[in-house]
């Protein structure tokens, strides 16, 4: 279940967007009070849907975080205690949905394609996946920059604070929208005495379904049990410990799919005939233990391993259950493909 938070401003007379009067531009009003709702998006067409829907409301906007009791309304954004003694409002939430705010990417080109060469350079997992265009309240077609909101799904929820480990290299999105309290603008610009000279500012372009980011703290290096043995547990589990196996294993799966082509591709030119018997006993036992098959695992060690070492594949696969092998997964896989632990899946 995708649940986005929406916020809709008490003083009708400070709208959630810019104005443009007469030519002359007015910039936000800062609002205090605020009235919660809870919306369901389940598809990236139910999400362009409701970006539509909310660009016609400009006294609406979303956060990323969770309100504590919808039975309260008319109340304040707050996310800690305040010296006055208030209580927080919200509360952080892990969401199956984010935004990346683009902010002046200069290009020359027509927004749908400056669109899709932003999206070309954030990490693996999000290149192929669906999204939705929102062009921001203050882009014009005569800008030399774009200015951008693009929305994804992914296939797991995501905190704020994993977003922005995930993020924090990519100097092309604004990391103050990975907070909880932090205002997602939907709304369109308001334009008095003159048409919006953008025709149409919403745009969905349709891939390969959902993002596959992976949350850092799901990358630990000493994983508890291996895809294997998680298997094996589903036959001889019931109830809440066959629900927790069954989670733990779809998040190593969704963790693995991320792995695709383009990394291994990269893994072997980065390793090719350079690793000694240690490192590749590590990565075969790190490939062993997030499900990928015996003829996977020895057909990338034979490309990676020293022709001089004195072992083969078959033993680098085979070295899972040692104490060396137990600790090697994820983040063993990302390392040799030269990506950071936080990085999680930041390939230039």
């Amino acid at each position: 279940m995708n649940k986005i938070t929406i916020i809709e401003t008490v003083d009708r007379t400070k709208p959630f967007t810019k104005r443009f009067i007469d030519g002359e531009k007015i910039s936000y009003g800062r609002q205090y009070r605020f009235n919660f709702i809870e919306r369901e998006v389940n598809s990236i067409d139910e999400l362009a849907e409701l970006i539509t829907e909310l660009s016609n409301e400009h006294m609406m906007a979303v956060i990323r975080g969770e309100q504590i009791d919808p039975t309260v309304q008319n109340k304040q954004r707050l996310l800690n205690p305040q010296k006055d003694g208030t209580q927080p409002t919200i509360q952080s939430k892990a969401r199956n949905w984010f935004m990346l705010d683009v902010d002046d990417y200069k290009t020359d080109k027509e927004p749908l394609e400056a669109v899709a060469e932003v999206v070309a350079q954030l990490p693996v997992p999000v290149r192929s996946a669906d999204y939705v265009v929102q062009l921001s309240a203050s882009y014009t077609p005569e800008s030399p920059v774009l200015k951008a909101h693009i929305w994804f799904l992914n296939e797991t929820p995501l905190s704020s604070r994993g977003l922005k480990a995930i993020f924090r290299k990519c100097e092309l999105v604004d990391k103050a929208l990975f907070s909880d309290a932090q205002v997602h603008y939907t709304a369109a610009p308001i334009y008095e005495g003159q048409d919006d000279p953008v025709n149409q500012r919403i745009f969905t372009v349709k891939q390969r379904g959902r993002a596959k980011l992976v949350a850092p703290e799901l990358l630990g290096s000493k994983p508890q049990a291996t895809v294997h043995e998680l298997r094996e547990m589903l036959t001889r589990l019931e109830g809440d410990e066959l629900a927790e196996v069954q989670a733990s294993l779809s998040l190593i799966e969704t963790a693995r799919s991320s792995l695709d082509r383009e990394f291994f591709l990269r893994l072997i030119r980065r390793n090719y005939q350079q690793l000694r018997h240690l490192e590749c006993f590590k990565l075969g036992a790190a490939m062993h233990n997030t499900g990928f098959s015996q003829e996977e695992t020895e057909f990338i060690i034979n490309q990676v391993k020293d022709p001089d070492s004195g072992h083969d594949a078959t033993q680098a696969w085979g070295c899972f259950g040692n104490e060396t092998g137990k600790a090697c997964g994820l983040t063993t896989l990302y390392q040799f493909g030269g990506l950071g632990y936080s990085d999680c899946t930041q390939v230039k």
